[in-house]
């Protein structure tokens, strides 16, 4: 099982699980050491999932810089590359707004999906359009308040989850994630890690499916 995680900046001191970590800028994608020097949502992001995901690998694609601000050249770079490499998940905590935006990211999607390849995508926390998690073909998601299991909903294609977690981090210190859909999204990765087949590829599931998330 290969993650791909595009987000932003991580701090490497902080993240408990080794990680392949790539800068995407200017639409090109080259491989990178370089540390940020805080607890970022990048970072908050792969602890969740490299604590709590199963995986051989996890790459970082990192697309967000200086105040988490990205912009769609490299989100489209970051995506185009995972549909040339070896991955199986991708965690895609954050989107887009602008509708001029759609098309090309909708073209992106098809693909990986038809790749058999999962991208699960964050809904906007303000309840507002967001690209990619509005298309057919990715699973959104959404936080909810109740923990220790989600709920997936086939028809919309939608998973429901806690995103609030208490993270031991890499020198020994805790943190907890807020429950925002970010974060949440992050959650729902290292569950379908685990159980994905046997969530996404039940024929015999009818609308809603509750999953124990441990």
């Amino acid at each position: 099982m290969r993650i791909a995680i595009i987000d932003g900046q991580i701090n490497s001191d902080a993240v408990t699980a080794e990680c392949t970590r790539y800068q995407v800028s200017n639409g090109n994608v080259q491989e990178t050491t370089k540390n940020c020097n805080k607890v970022s949502h990048g970072t908050i992001v792969s602890q969740i999932i490299g604590l709590f995901a199963k995986f051989d690998e996890i790459i970082i694609l990192e697309i967000l810089y200086e105040e988490e601000i990205g912009n769609i050249q490299n989100l489209i770079a970051a995506l185009e590359w995972c549909t040339q490499e070896n991955v199986n998940l991708i965690n895609l905590s954050i989107g887009t707004t602008e509708k001029e935006d759609f098309e090309p990211l909708k073209k992106i999607c098809m693909q990986l999906k038809k790749q058999g390849k999962l991208l699960i995508a964050a809904e906007h926390n303000q309840g507002l359009q967001a690209a990619p998690a509005l298309f057919d073909g990715v699973i959104s998601v959404k936080k909810m308040r109740m923990k220790h299991f989600m709920i997936y909903n086939k028809r919309k294609n939608q998973i429901l989850i806690s995103g609030e977690k208490w993270l031991r981090l890499k020198d020994g210190s805790y943190t907890k994630s807020v429950n925002c859909n970010s974060y949440a999204c992050a959650c729902a990765t290292s569950v379908l890690s685990r159980k994905g087949k046997r969530i996404i590829n039940d024929r015999n599931q009818k609308c809603y499916k509750i999953i124990w998330t441990k």
